[in-house]
């Protein structure tokens, strides 16, 4: 699944996305680094909108 899939998917959901990063996985090392492509690996970040404060 693409990114702008998954983007669009979670404001389908009335999720609004705030943060996305690509992952590079080292498994030699078993270690992860944030990265800024995101064709494989990838993380998004989105939270829902409050309705007023009350």
């Amino acid at each position: 699944m693409k990114p702008a899939e998954t983007e669009r998917l979670l404001a389908a959901g009335g999720l609004a996305v705030t943060d996305r990063s690509g992952v590079r996985v080292n498994p030699f090392t078993r270690s992860l680094h944030l990265t800024g492509y995101m064709g494989v690996n990838y993380m998004v970040l989105a939270e829902k909108a409050v309705m007023g404060d009350g």
